[in-house]
């Protein structure tokens, strides 16, 4: 339980959601304004994102977002997330 609180104070220092939400909106996406994490362990960790105007069946849209998504994680020094997308209505 240590190494899950750990993550979660980093994500929240390194203000990780609010990063994500700026690129995802400098790329043009719609990101509702916030996620979910899901901390299982250090290798297993899941974010979900709301999205706003997304076609979860549009395969290039999602695989892009994933890579915004992921590239940021990265960049943040975070080993890599599960990512659900999830679409809401305005």
């Amino acid at each position: 339980m240590k190494e899950v609180k750990e993550i979660y104070d980093k994500i929240n220092e390194t203000e990780l959601m609010e990063k994500i939400i700026i690129e995802l909106k400098e790329k043009g996406y719609s990101p509702q304004g916030g996620g979910a994490y899901t901390i299982f362990s250090a290798d297993k960790q899941m974010l979900t994102l709301l999205m706003y105007d997304i076609d979860l069946n549009n395969k290039v849209m999602t695989n892009d977002i994933m890579a915004i998504v992921d590239k940021v994680i990265r960049e943040n020094n975070f080993s890599s997330f599960e990512i659900a997308l999830q679409k809401v209505d305005r």
